[in-house]
């Protein structure tokens, strides 16, 4: 008993000098505790490495984390924080309120802020489905950045670094698909439209709705185009016989699409979003995005009318 006892006091011993001198030293590691380590996590967390308590216990969760970032920023990922991982850490954080045009740090599941929003609402604007723009780097959002980099040649590991980046604050994406298209203020009203469309992404079909609590089909593309006061048919056959017809090859956004999903004739309509895709109000999932090209669509196509210029 009195040997274990003597263990234990100089094992303690050890923890406190070992504890005091770090934090004389400005270091933090495993087993402190205390504000700054709960400061640590908080930032950790922020910056898309999981905490699973932010309790200000640096535990084995918190030394992962922190190695987990040193290996990120070529660190020695020796899971103690220390002045040159405060230092990056300030430097990551420093770009938390960055806006879509810059970015200094990388963005990943898990990341959380204002410049994930903007991601969100570029991905969204250029036809890849992120979800609603919540500022949260999720799985939907993870899966659009892997989407996008397919298409653009990028390595597809749904991390947004600079290459990423850059290829997105490219204006040719949308440029490509709109420089034809009418004056600048008609290309604003396309972008609104499509932006208002996307903003009832998840609304559950209600067959004959024309409100958010519920969309059909046609319901869906009445609504959005009265709220800029475009007047339109209500039904997607009568929608089929406005504009003018767009070949397959010549889409462009904001284009409306047309299928035949009940054997006869146009019974289903969307709005064209660029890169093969385009929104609807789907009977499975309510409004979501869809590929032009997928084994349920691309055989039930029929053809687009350009109505927006």
């Amino acid at each position: 008993m009195k040997k274990s006892l003597k263990i234990f006091t100089v094992l303690t011993l050890l923890l406190i000098t070992f504890t005091g001198s770090a934090f004389a030293q400005g270091l933090l590691g495993y087993g402190m505790a205390g504000s700054n380590v709960k400061n640590l996590q908080n930032d950790l967390h922020t910056l898309g490495y999981p905490i699973i308590w932010i309790d200000g216990i640096f535990g084995q969760n918190t030394k992962d984390a922190v190695m987990n970032f040193q290996k990120d920023n070529n660190l020695s990922a020796d899971g103690i924080a220390g002045p040159n991982t405060f230092a990056a850490l300030e430097k990551n954080l420093g770009t938390s309120s960055t806006n879509s045009s810059t970015l200094d740090r990388l963005l990943k599941y898990g990341t959380r802020g204002e410049d994930v929003r903007n991601l969100q609402n570029t991905l969204n604007s250029l036809g890849y489905n992120a979800g609603s723009a919540d500022g949260i780097f999720g799985k939907n959002t993870k899966n659009a950045v892997m989407s996008f980099q397919k298409n653009n040649n990028l390595s597809a590991d749904g991390i947004v670094g600079p290459a990423t980046l850059s290829k997105l604050n490219s204006t040719s994406s949308i440029s490509k698909e709109t420089s034809n298209r009418g004056s600048v203020a008609s290309r604003s009203i396309i972008e609104k439209v499509i932006a208002t469309a996307q903003s009832y992404l998840g609304v559950p079909y209600v067959w004959g709705g024309t409100s958010p609590s519920g969309f059909d089909c046609s319901g869906f593309t009445y609504y959005v185009l009265k709220q800029y006061g475009i007047s339109i048919p209500r039904t997607s056959t009568a929608q089929y016989t406005q504009g003018t017809p767009v070949s397959k090859s010549n889409l462009q956004r904001g284009d409306f699409v047309f299928f035949n999903t009940s054997g006869s004739g146009v019974s289903h309509v969307g709005i064209y979003l660029g890169n093969n895709t385009f929104i609807s109000a789907t009977s499975s999932k309510g409004i979501a995005i869809c590929s032009l090209n997928n084994s349920y669509w691309s055989p039930r196509y029929i053809g687009a009318r350009r109505i927006l210029y």
